[in-house]
């Protein structure tokens, strides 16, 4: 029953060990996707500051030509 029982103990722990390499790859892929959007999510943001800083040069633009 000794020998049994290893062999069930074993058995056991390979079963962990894959599960656990898969909720691995699972975090790794969602890392992976997490990293993008943020990526994007900056990407994003820096173009919408570089639109309000045009729009601001020409409202300010704007402004000079209506007072001449």
């Amino acid at each position: 029953m000794r020998g049994d029982a290893r062999v069930e103990t074993n058995v056991s722990l390979t079963q962990q060990d894959k599960a656990r390499i898969k909720q691995l790859k699972v975090i790794k892929k969602l890392q992976k996707r997490v990293k993008a959007e943020q990526r994007k999510r900056h990407q994003l943001a820096s173009q919408l500051k570089r639109s309000q800083q045009k729009i601001r040069a020409l409202e300010q633009q704007l402004k000079e030509e209506m007072n001449k």
